[in-house]
Order: structure tokens, then sequence, then C-alpha cells
């Protein structure tokens, strides 16, 4: 009996069977359901969002460890209503069908997160799940984050006196100005960011009130990812010629172009700025820039600065007591030595005040050769510099001996911040007893207190 052969089905299938063949085995969909594909991580974590505010993108990589291709379905779980959104090839959505993965490839995954306010007070949580369906197989990738809402301000003209709250953050978009004659009182706990160009100007006072467990935090609005540590963000407090008294107490003040600029000519030597217990990093120029001023500063922490963390030019009294001072950042190039005094200004109008300069129980550290610097040209100037840890290998100024120069203060970890004592440094039971009795931190000194804003406690055995 014969058969009948369809030529055109046969050679079909002889084709089919031929691209088979020569299907390289990556690009072979396998249909296993035992396949699992594998993540970067199983958390896409987000620091804390303020509400409206968009987040910066976060990635998460994807791989197929299997020798063939698999397809998969990639969804968020809370859909069009999800507080996060997933970029994948380009294409933005909430819901991506039969994703192809070779064998052995993998696939990038962008993930941003926007938050919606809830009229909340308290920091609230945001989650949600990427689902990933591979040949009926469901795995799932966590996302994360912290969700608050703040108070946003714009352009803000305080006339009189004010009381800021610390229920919820601030963000400033633009400025915040202190007019003649008005106070703006900061409480402990205050938190108030910055965004780009952003700033506080005083022409009345303000007056800072924090504490060493809840300080006051001034800094840039953007706190994810790089933006976290960098520079010149926003603009930085300044201080004009008709700013009265101003106190501040246990502030953080971060990632400005200046952390404190004050010009206020007077004749006399009344403190125009008393400033404890206070933190000033990563300024991109200064992290104190003062002219024709009057300062009291102690247990005050100055560094990352890419010129001085302090620079004083012209007339004024200036005391720093137990005081860090340190510019020893390797991520930028330094123009200025880390703290720098200069006892006139060429333009500056006749004034019938000295230059008076006080340095006592400091550290005064970098990665330059010399960190403390003068240009004194009035021989009217006082200067007394006692008691200080100082980096300085080749300066004219005649130090005296109680300073200890070019001796490693052996900080904890400057690279992550860090200023406290370790038990090996240098720095340990050299100073002199002055009016400040307590540390930046609220520990009490002893008879033998150390040089700069941190004490070190020693270890009882």
């Amino acid at each position: 009996m014969g058969y009948l052969v369809d030529l055109g089905k046969l050679t079909l299938l002889l084709m089919l069977i031929l691209s088979l063949s020569c299907t390289p085995e990556e690009e072979i969909i396998s249909t296993d359901k035992r396949l699992a594909l594998a993540f970067s991580q199983d958390t896409v974590n987000f620091d804390t969002l303020f509400s409206t505010q968009k987040s910066i993108t976060q990635s998460l990589q994807i791989y197929n460890l299997d020798d063939k291709a698999v397809q998969t379905d990639i969804q968020l779980a809370g859909g069009n209503s999800s507080a996060y959104s997933i970029f994948i090839n380009g294409a933005k959505g909430v819901d991506f069908n039969d994703v192809l993965l070779r064998g052995g490839d993998s696939l990038l995954v962008l993930v941003e997160a926007n938050i919606d306010s809830r009229d909340e007070d308290a920091p609230f949580i945001i989650e949600d799940s990427l689902l990933f369906l591979t040949n009926d197989n469901q795995q799932s990738v966590k996302l994360l984050s912290w969700g608050q809402d703040a108070y946003f301000i714009d352009s803000w003209q305080v006339e009189e006196d004010l009381m800021l709250s610390a229920v919820r953050p601030y963000i400033i978009r633009d400025s915040i100005w202190v007019k003649e004659n008005a106070k703006l009182q900061i409480p402990e706990g205050a938190n108030l960011y910055f965004e780009k160009g952003g700033s506080v100007w005083v022409d009345g006072s303000i007056e800072v009130k924090g504490h060493a467990e809840n300080p006051v935090l001034f800094t840039h609005v953007r706190q994810d990812g790089a933006y976290a540590n960098g520079s010149g963000q926003w603009q930085g407090i300044f201080m004009s010629e008709k700013s009265r008294q101003s106190v501040i107490d246990h502030a953080i003040i971060r990632n400005a172009e200046v952390g404190l600029f004050i010009s206020k000519p007077d004749e006399d030597t009344i403190p125009d700025l008393l400033i404890r217990n206070t933190v000033i990093e990563n300024m991109s120029i200064n992290g104190i820039l003062a002219i024709n001023s009057d300062i009291d500063a102690y247990n005050l922490v100055v560094n990352h600065c890419m010129v001085n963390a302090v620079g004083s030019f012209g007339k004024g009294y200036y005391r720093y007591v137990h005081c860090t001072f340190a510019n020893d950042a390797v991520t930028f190039a330094r123009e200025g030595s880390t703290a720098f005094f200069v006892d006139t200004l060429q333009a500056d109008p006749s004034l019938n005040q000295d230059f008076h300069l006080e340095l006592r129980n400091n550290i005064i550290w970098g990665n330059m050769k010399n960190e403390l610097g003068f240009i004194l040209a009035e021989e009217s100037s006082e200067i007394e510099v006692s008691f200080n840890l100082i980096k300085a290998e080749a300066v004219d100024f005649p130090f005296p001996e109680t300073n200890i120069l070019n001796e490693a203060p052996q900080f904890t970890d400057p690279a992550i911040y860090k200023y406290a004592l370790d038990s090996t440094s240098a720095a340990i039971d050299q100073g002199k007893i002055t009016f400040v009795k307590e540390d930046i931190e609220s520990k009490e000194r002893d008879e033998k207190p150390d040089l700069g804003a941190y004490e070190f406690v020693k270890q009882v055995e």
C-alpha cells in the first residue's frame, strides 16, 4: 500500500528541525517550572523621601543562571496605585509580559518612588513588591522606603519673633529672611531642608536651641545616594550688618556653599554670634566666613571645606575654645589652610576696634603642610595661641611651647565624619581647664581636658 507525501509539510518540518538544531542553547526558551531567577538584592531600599519629592533612581539586576532562555512576566504588586514606578529597556510601566532573558544573561530594572502626602507628622512606611512569574514559578523583590510629610516654604519673610515647630521638617524652596528686629527661634529636633539656591538671611537674629541628643539640622533636601555628602547644594546661613546677637547651640549644618557668613562691623567686643556644640561640614567654600565681626565659639567641629574651615578677615574679636577644625578630605582639591586669619582688609572702613584672636584647646589639622595661616599687618593686633594641636610644618609664626605641632590627632574615622579621639591620640589630656566644662556630646571634661570638641572617655577595667 503506498503513502502520499505532502511535500510542502515535509519541507516545513525539515526546516523547523534544521532551525532548532542551529539555534544556540541560550536562545531556546525553557518551560521548566523549576527554573528560578536570581536577583542582585532581595529588597530595593530608598532613604526617607519627602512627600511629592521625586526620588533618585535605584536599580535591580535580574539574572537567568540557566543555560536556556526564559520568558518572565514582571509587574508591580500595587499596580497603578503604587508609589513606585519601574523602567525596563527604557519603557515605563507597571506590568511587562514575556520579558526575554537569554541563558546566562541579565536584565536591569530601574525603580523610582514618588510619595503622596498623608498629612501625618510621623514618618510612615511605603511598601510594595515587584512580582516575577516564570513558567508558573512566582518570585518577588520587596520595595521599601520611609515617607515623610513636611512644611513646604517658598520665600518666607519673618517680620516678628517666631518659634518654628519640630513636628515636621521644613522644605525651603527659596529662602528664609529674618527681618530687622525680628528673632527666629528654632527648637531642638527641628529639621530644615533647602533646595538648590536656598538660604537663611538674617537681618534680625536667630536662636537655635538644639540638644546633644536632638540637634537642629540645616541641610540640602536631597539626602539619597551621592547627594548625601555633596557640598554646595544650597547657599548657607548669612548674617548681615544689620543683624544682632545670634546664638546657635547643638546644630548640624551640612552641604552648603558657606555654613555661616557673618559681616557685622562695630566697635564693641560683644559676640555677634555665639556658636557652640555644633558641626559644620561639606562646604564648597568656607565653614565659617567672618568679616569685621565678633565670634565666640566652643565645642565646634568644622570639616570637609574646600577653602577654609574657618576664615576671619578684618577687625573683630574671635575666640575659639575646644574646637576641632579638620580638613583632611582627599575627595576634592583644597585652596586654603584649615584656619586662616587676616587682621585687616584693603577696603576695610576705619573702625575703632583692633583685631583680637584667641585659640585655646583646639585641634587644627588637615592634609596640607600648614593648616593655620595668618596675615598680620597691624601692630595693635592681639593673638593668643595656646594648648592646641596644630599641623604646621614650616611657618614663621612663633607658636608657644604649650602647643603640639604635627602629631596626628588620630580621629576615630574622618572618612565617615567621625572626629572623636582614638585612644592613641596625642590630644588626650593636653588641654588647660577653661569655662567649657562639657564636650560637644555633653560629656564632662576631667581635670586634664582633651583638645578639640570631643573628650575621650577612658574605659575602666
